[in-house]
């Protein structure tokens, strides 16, 4: 899989990037990996071909391209 980062969100390490790009676990696992934490991980959205994953939804076996995000509204 490959992971991209839009928006003003915490970028991880190349280390933490390389070790989520490999997971097989849910959406929670994955931002765990990446380093963010449980109070993060709640404001995070997950997108896999254009769907919203949740926390509790598992990383599609599928070759996918995950885009992480904060949402960010205004007026």
């Amino acid at each position: 899989m490959k992971i991209r980062f839009y928006g003003p969100i915490i970028r991880p390490d190349a280390d933490a990037l390389a070790a989520a790009e490999a997971c097989d676990g849910t959406v929670d696992d994955l931002l765990s990996l990446l380093g963010y934490s449980a109070d993060h991980r709640g404001h995070i959205v997950v997108l896999a071909s254009g769907r919203r994953l949740h926390q509790e939804d598992r990383i599609p076996d599928e070759e996918l391209d995950l885009l992480i995000m904060v949402p960010v509204g205004g007026g």
